[in-house]
């Protein structure tokens, strides 16, 4: 943990200043969130329930803005047994209770600090690695080996990505390579898919 102590802070530290801000409940959701449209942020979304089935199975949101994945797995009539949301900025999970009382929500650093009598079988982290910060690299392998902590036996990651090949690029923002981010992953799973025909700015990674 002490070697990515410095990562962690400044991660938690550039998400707040982000985020915080832009939390108003006179605005849409994705934009809050910072997404492009809703289109983009539901097509992200489907790319997890299009290939995973939810039914009978608990799932962590991490980085969960507003809960806005949970609402699309209903329409999309894909809803897990459990699902819980989590997120860094604490404005976001207040108003993300007062949107959908009935989810579970809990401001907290999920894999800073994981719970010791929790497991998931599917964990989904859309956007968390989207911001520029300190190391951006150094806080996805972080991220990767603190996930198995929170993993049932035979759970699955899904993850996604800004992609490096987008010609338009916004300067606080991190876009990654899907070969750099499959061997990085890869160092701790041994099954790990990228999924990178549903946005040209975007992919997807699924591991387990």
């Amino acid at each position: 943990m002490d070697a990515y102590k410095n990562t962690i802070n400044s991660t938690r530290e550039i998400t707040n200043s982000h985020y915080s801000p832009r939390v108003d409940d006179t605005k849409e959701n994705y934009d809050i969130l910072d997404w492009a449209d809703k289109e983009s942020q539901f097509k992200r979304f489907h790319v997890l329930s299009e290939n995973i089935d939810l039914s009978n199975k608990t799932l962590l949101d991490v980085g969960c803005g507003l809960g806005d994945l949970y609402r699309h797995l209903q329409a999309e009539k894909n809803v897990p047994k459990h699902y819980t949301g989590t997120d860094l900025v604490k404005p976001m999970i207040e108003l993300a209770k007062t949107q959908q009382p009935d989810c579970e929500f809990i401001c907290c650093d999920m894999f800073a600090e994981p719970p010791a009598d929790r497991k998931f079988d599917v964990i989904y982290c859309s956007g968390i690695f989207n911001l520029k910060t300190e190391d951006n690299m150094n806080y996805l392998k972080f991220v990767t080996e603190s996930v198995k902590t929170l993993l049932s036996e035979n759970g699955t990651i899904v993850f996604n990505f800004l992609n490096e090949r987008v010609e338009q690029k916004y300067d606080h923002c991190f876009y990654y390579s899907p070969e750099k981010v499959k061997e990085i992953i890869s160092e701790s799973f041994k099954n790990v898919q990228i999924i990178d025909d549903y946005l040209i700015n975007d992919f997807t990674v699924i591991a387990n």
